[in-house]
């Protein structure tokens, strides 16, 4: 199945105030990541500003490195345009060099632009039943960021 369609399901059969607390929750928990690495932008557009600039690519560069134009480059870069296919992503994802936190900011960045959970989060949230059970419990409940780092912590521990 291709990944559109399989996150098309998702979505449709994804309970709609889950989707718009889970963007709340990463949006919130995302700008809080961001600031602790040391992004100036806090954008999608930004965050590949950034880091093409710390790699010193230019913009026509990157997009003839990643696959697309030039032209769509600088409408991603301005935050005109934030539906990039899956390959794009994973593109950039491997020319900009992103690291495993970097990568989940990319994603977190991504997902805020186009008002919607992270790329890398529906498939797992989907197959886990105690997962979105966790989730619809925190909204149900209010569950405040403090708990959630709290719980978080928790896993790690455990690891």
């Amino acid at each position: 199945m291709p990944a559109h369609t399989f996150y098309a399901n998702i979505y449709c059969n994804f309970n709609a105030g889950l989707l718009y607390y889970l963007y709340e929750l990463a949006e919130r928990l995302t700008r809080k990541g961001a600031l602790e690495m040391g992004c100036k932008d806090l954008s999608f557009g930004g965050f590949i500003i950034q880091k093409r600039k710390e790699k010193e690519l230019s913009a026509r560069q990157l997009a003839i490195a990643v696959g697309i134009t030039p032209e769509y480059m600088c409408e991603i870069e301005k935050g005109r345009k934030s539906a990039v296919s899956d390959e794009i992503m994973d593109n950039l994802i491997q020319r900009l060099l992103l690291s495993e936190k970097e990568t989940e900011l990319f994603y977190d960045l991504a997902a805020i632009a186009r008002n919607t959970v992270s790329a890398d989060l529906p498939e797992y949230i989907m197959a886990n039943e105690l997962v979105r059970a966790a989730i619809r419990t925190a909204k149900k409940n209010k569950v405040p960021d403090e708990k959630w780092e709290k719980f978080i912590s928790e896993i790690i521990k455990k690891e």
